[in-house]
C-alpha cells in the first residue's frame, strides 16, 4: 500500500512538472547597435613588434546616430594607464589595456565628460619583420554605450 501511494505521488509530481514548461534562460545580453549614445568601433589594428608590447594602434569610431566620427591612432608604445588623443582637433581620447583587450573612450564636450568601454576581440597573425612581430585585427565591429561621467561633489 505504501509503495502504491509513493508511486502515485511520484507520477503526480512528474505530471505537474511536465505540465509547466521550462523557460529558456537568455544566454547573453543583447548588444545595442544603434542609438544616440551607441558608438561603433571598427578597423581596429594593433601592432606588437616584440609579440607583447603594442607599438602602434589604430581604429575608426563613430556614433551610430551620426553625431560623432573620428579616426584614432597612436604610433607610441601603448601604456595601459595612458589616454591618447584621437586627432589634434578631436574631443575624443582613448586608452587600451592589452591584458584585457579593453578599449576605453572618453569624450569631453563643453566640460561634460562621457565614457564608454568595450572588449575588442582580435585575431593576431605574424607581421613582416620577424617571428615576434604580430598584427592583431578585429573581424567584426564592437559597440559601446557612452555614459556621462559623474562629477565629484
Amino acid at each position: 500500500m505504501q509503495f502504491k501511494l509513493f508511486a502515485a505521488s511520484l507520477l503526480a509530481s512528474a505530471g505537474l512538472s511536465a505540465a509547466s514548461p521550462l523557460e529558456t534562460h537568455q544566454k547573453s545580453c543583447p548588444i545595442l547597435k544603434t542609438g544616440d549614445y551607441v558608438w561603433q568601433v571598427d578597423n581596429f589594428i594593433a601592432r606588437k613588434l616584440d609579440g607583447e608590447t603594442i607599438n602602434s594602434l589604430s581604429f575608426h569610431v563613430y556614433g551610430t546616430a551620426g553625431n560623432v566620427e573620428d579616426n584614432c591612432s597612436t604610433t607610441e608604445t601603448v601604456e595601459p594607464g595612458q589616454f591618447y588623443q584621437c586627432t589634434t582637433e578631436s574631443n575624443i581620447q582613448f586608452a587600451f589595456q592589452n591584458d584585457r583587450s579593453g578599449l576605453l573612450l572618453r569624450q569631453d564636450v563643453n566640460g561634460v565628460q562621457s565614457v564608454g568601454s568595450v572588449t575588442v576581440l582580435t585575431a593576431c597573425e605574424h607581421g613582416g619583420t620577424g617571428n615576434a612581430d604580430w598584427v592583431c585585427k578585429t573581424d567584426a565591429p564592437a559597440y559601446l554605450t557612452m555614459v556621462h561621467y559623474p562629477q565629484a561633489s
